[in-house]
């Protein structure tokens, strides 16, 4: 549940009417936010496009982890 959360929170931030070029520095400022600099198959993210940054994104959402957080911490 808190990964749906965290991606309706990331969502609000791209807004549908945005020009597309908007939207994919939003993406990408959030991708650096996590320390993403590669995608998975090795380009840099600044190369890719939109629709491959949101994947790179969502997939980056699902694995980090907040080790600073309190309930990110292993125990």
């Amino acid at each position: 549940m808190g990964i749906l959360l965290e991606a309706v929170k990331h969502r609000k931030k791209v807004r549908q009417k945005a020009p597309l070029e908007v939207k994919r520095e939003i993406v990408l400022d959030e991708l650096r936010a996590m320390n993403v600099t590669t995608s998975r198959c090795g380009k840099a993210i600044e190369s890719l496009d939109y629709e491959a940054l949101k994947e790179e994104w969502v997939i980056a959402s699902i694995l980090w982890v907040d080790i600073e957080n309190e309930n990110g911490k292993w125990f």
